[in-house]
């Protein structure tokens, strides 16, 4: 039997599954703690969650949701960090009065955001950004929020990519399988790599990535004429 935690955002169309609690043995009053630290979210946003139960291979159902209003956070987030291609969202607390125009800095100063494939919401208080382009990284969002002549922005938050090296299938480096993101790392991505895998990586081919995190007793083997490009160093 398990139960599955699952979690929407204003970023997701569906939910998502979080978390999976298994147990065996006969039916019994079960007890469960999961927390969602929700570091890289800014506030002011309702979060669904919802529990579904699997018994066995044939039968599941859900209880009732729960909508959570998320309106603090211990420290000021200025990084998202995600996986490429997927949706994510920025969002301001609400100021009775304020207008929102959302704001990218590309490298070359804020301009206005514009309604497009990759980003809704540009002039509310919720940013929604899906099917992100690789190339997006490093990219910075605020809010210019206005009411007469009064301006304010909010903090910055630098867009990133990341991946962490799992090594699931093989040592393979080149092996998307061996990725929490399912895809090799490339120049816009970081990577990070724990020393606690069953597979350490093994650069085959030449390879990149942005930056290369490695956590203790974690290795890299690069084969001898082969490179590993860390683009970000």
């Amino acid at each position: 039997m398990d139960v599955v935690m699952e979690r929407m955002l204003p970023s997701d169309t569906n939910y998502v599954a979080i978390s999976t609690f298994s147990f065996t043995g006969s039916f019994a009053n079960r007890v469960f703690t999961y927390s969602d630290p929700l570091l890289n979210y800014t506030s002011g946003v309702n979060i669904k969650y919802r529990l579904k139960m699997n018994i066995g291979a044939d039968t599941s159902f859900y209880a009732d949701s729960i909508t959570l209003a998320y309106n603090s956070q211990c420290a000021e987030v200025t990084e998202r960090k995600l996986c490429p291609n997927t949706a994510t969202y920025f969002s301001v607390e609400p100021l009775p009065g304020y207008t929102y125009k959302w704001q990218v800095d590309m490298g070359s100063g804020y301009t206005d955001i514009i309604n497009n494939s990759n980003y809704s919401g540009a002039t509310s208080r919720i940013l929604i950004l899906n099917n992100l382009p690789q190339n997006f990284y490093g990219y910075k969002y605020r809010c210019h929020q206005t009411i007469g002549s009064t301006t304010l922005y909010s903090t910055p938050v630098t867009l990133k990519f990341a991946s962490e090296w799992t090594g699931a299938v093989s040592s393979a480096w080149e092996d998307s399988s061996n990725w929490s993101c399912g895809i090799i790392p490339t120049q816009y991505i970081d990577v990070s790599i724990s020393g606690e895998v069953s597979n350490f990586p093994v650069v085959n081919a030449n390879a990149a990535c942005h930056a290369l995190i490695t956590l203790p007793g974690a290795t890299v083997t690069v084969k001898n004429g082969l490179k590993l490009d860390i683009a970000g160093h």
